[in-house]
């Protein structure tokens, strides 16, 4: 009987795994460029994605059509993104109806070569990224409140640092006389950026914050503060319009007349072509000026130092480039290697080789290398370290409707800057308007 040949059994067709991909959208495209350059990615990314097998996407994009597309994402649910690049004053937009993922427990299980624990974050940062106890991102670049100052010309006129809002009235004077004297036109001590919107807000309400004034009654700070102690806005109060009528009547008297329409970009402008002597404000500017708008002098002949001093506090500003999980999304383990990547050390010291020198980690603002690439002397990298320790990010509250009423301090402050209100009067409006939207939210 013939032997019968089994016939072979096909050899399966492989299934080809799914890539596993991560997506983040994000504005601060200029913040990536130590992982991706035009639609490039470089060796840090490369590196990161043949160890972890992630494929990591990036979708770029101005400001208001990225925040615009996350929001849109985050509450519909559709999971386009894995990974928000946020910012703190939007924070609780996301975490109150539970868009993104806190991050408190995947801390606990960092890949060491990337993210160096909670410690080696600045507390402010820490504390800027949470809402009510959680922590909800985390940040690569962030800054504080400083003045930015040309060490030149306060040599030239013999003036010292301001230690308070007096000795920078002072500062003021004697460099506006000096500026008369030499008969050097359109050139101002000093600029603030003051254009109609929310662009002022952060570093007014940083003022009037140093003055005792606050948001909201108590100092409140978050969502469930406010409607807890049914805390109104205090835009309106003594302290609040004392720190506002400072700035006010210093920009007015001292400062460069174009501040109602600066934002921070021509700020920074005014500073490098030397029109304008300081800067009060983010200390972030101090760098950028160095590096991209120094025109009209050396870049190490201008530095930073603290901001100036009221009775209350010192006066505050903060902003942090923050990265939130998806609370959606579907591959969370990947997501925060991701995180951990677009934090970390390696990525912020590319960001570093062009100049940036604030950052949240203490390992790279200790990097000696930082005051050579950021055109800068150790009196400028200790002033932004000390800025880090005074912060005090609870002056800027985190409630869903910030953005509505952030955009009515803003404007008021601005035309109060340009004269047509007092300072009085334009907060008083910014008070009724605040009041209105918070009334409306349903915090009283």
């Amino acid at each position: 009987t013939p032997t019968v040949t089994p016939t072979a059994k096909p050899t399966p067709t492989p299934t080809p795994k799914k890539k596993r991909t991560i997506r983040v959208i994000t504005f601060a495209d200029w913040l990536m460029t130590g992982l991706i350059q035009k639609g490039e990615k470089q060796p840090l990314l490369k590196e990161f994605e043949k160890e972890t097998g992630i494929n990591v996407e990036f979708e770029f994009g101005p400001e208001d059509a990225i925040r615009e597309k996350m929001i849109l994402d985050a509450s519909a649910g559709t999971k386009l993104y894995d990974i928000y690049g946020l910012s703190p004053e939007i924070i609780a937009q996301y975490a109150v109806p539970g868009y993104i993922e806190p991050l408190d427990e995947w801390v606990k299980s960092p890949n060491p070569k990337y993210f160096l624990g909670l410690d080696d974050l600045y507390p402010a940062v820490v504390k800027g990224c949470s809402y009510e106890g959680k922590l909800y991102g985390l940040a690569n670049y962030w800054w504080g409140n400083g003045l930015t100052y040309r060490k030149d010309l306060f040599e030239k006129y013999d003036v010292e640092i301001p230690k308070t809002f007096e000795d920078l009235e002072q500062v003021c004077e004697t460099l506006a006389e000096g500026f008369k004297k030499d008969k050097l036109k359109d050139t101002y001590p000093i600029v603030f950026r003051a254009v109609k919107g929310e662009e002022p807000t952060l570093e007014a309400m940083g003022v009037a914050w140093a003055y005792g004034g606050s948001w909201f009654e108590g100092k409140a700070s978050t969502a469930r503060e406010i409607k807890e102690k049914k805390a109104k806005p205090a835009l309106n109060s003594p302290e609040t319009v004392a720190g506002i009528s400072e700035l006010v009547k210093i920009l007015q008297k001292w400062g460069d007349p174009g501040c109602p329409s600066y934002s921070w970009y021509e700020c920074a402008k005014a500073v490098g072509t030397g029109r304008a002597a300081m800067f009060l404000g983010l200390a972030g500017e101090c760098w950028y000026i160095k590096v991209v708008e120094a025109k009209a002098f050396d870049p190490y002949n201008l530095s930073l130092c603290l901001p100036p001093k009221g009775p209350f506090d010192y006066a505050q500003a903060f902003y942090a480039t923050i990265f939130s999980m998806n609370s959606k999304c579907e591959n969370k383990e990947d997501a925060w290697q991701v995180i951990q990547l677009l934090t970390s050390p390696q990525n912020m010291m590319e960001q570093a080789k062009g100049g940036v020198n604030t950052f949240a980690s203490k390992t790279v603002m200790d990097r000696p290398e930082l005051m050579e690439w950021s055109k800068s002397d150790k009196e400028t990298i200790d002033a932004i370290k000390e800025i880090f320790r005074i912060t005090k990010p609870e002056y800027d509250p985190k409630f869903p409707e910030y953005p509505d009423v952030c955009y009515q301090i803003g404007t008021s402050v601005s035309e109060a800057v340009a004269g047509m209100r007092t300072p009085k009067e334009a907060m008083d409006i910014a008070q009724a308007k605040a009041l209105d939207i918070m009334t409306k939210a349903g915090y009283y």
